[in-house]
């Protein structure tokens, strides 16, 4: 059997170094170095950067027994609150709109986020899942040859499929595969949430990039599927919609994430 430092060489020869699948098993090997699993360390890179949050017009919410969650803005951030409410639930964002949203996500330093933010999930960008989820991947994990390959039905492939999905959520790559955070904002009454994604290792650095405002979770994670073009945990983007992969026939499902 191959240890990981030659299957690392193989793939980089076969794939590329590029290859999601080789970036992959190279921080595999990182992580058996270490000791720590790929989540360990994907959390230990964002709680390292984390302080108690004092931000203007901001105040955090109430301890409620974990830590902090979330903010509520002061008298001052009132009117940009009301802005953002209204845009979020009205068909068209103004000019206003967007400038209120960029005034709230200034005031977030992103060392905060992982200490007053909820972390909603995972996502799996399609060419990540692609590299897996295709009549390659097909024939390497279930050890079949193309004959049998060219046999197989569409429900035998949608079953693959739907569990190589299964096994990629419980391993995914940080350095690929964002995960992504709320943070609730409120007036004491009404609520929405800024957004975030956060990227990498300890090792290796991590990128918080702002996802915009949402008025709700579901909102947020239509947008994750939708627009960033990945699965979120157990939801993909059918026309324009975040749907449970449960809920695709096997026909969708092969159509939007099976390689060619």
């Amino acid at each position: 059997m191959l240890t990981l430092e030659e299957m690392l060489k193989e793939r980089e020869e076969r794939l590329g170094k590029d290859h999601p699948a080789v970036q992959m098993l190279r921080n595999q090997i990182l992580a058996a170095r270490t000791g720590k699993t790929f989540q360990e360390l994907y959390t230990g890179a964002a709680s390292a950067v984390s302080k108690t949050p004092v931000e203007a017009g901001l105040t955090p919410l109430p301890m409620d027994g974990r830590s902090p969650r979330g903010f509520r803005v002061d008298d001052e951030l009132l009117p940009v609150f009301e802005r953002v409410k209204r845009g979020l639930t009205s068909k068209r964002k103004t000019k206003l709109f967007h400038v209120a949203v960029a005034d709230l996500l200034a005031r977030v330093d992103e060392s905060v986020i992982y200490e007053v933010g909820d972390r909603v999930g995972d996502g799996l960008p399609l060419h990540y899942i692609q590299t897996y989820v295709s009549d390659q991947g097909m024939l390497e994990m279930l050890g079949i040859g193309e004959d049998e390959l060219k046999r197989a039905t569409k429900e035998k492939k949608a079953k693959f499929a739907r569990e190589t999905l299964k096994s990629l959520q419980s391993s995914t790559d940080a350095d690929i595969c964002p995960g992504f955070w709320l943070i609730p904002i409120t007036d004491g009454q009404s609520v929405f949430y800024l957004g975030y994604s956060i990227t990498g290792y300890s090792f290796s650095g991590i990128e918080w990039k702002d996802e915009g405002a949402f008025l709700t979770e579901e909102d947020f994670v239509s947008h994750v599927c939708c627009q960033r073009e990945m699965l979120f945990e157990d939801h993909l983007c059918v026309k324009g919609k975040a749907t449970s992969v449960d809920q695709l026939s096997d026909s969708t499902l092969l159509q939007h994430i099976w390689k060619g």
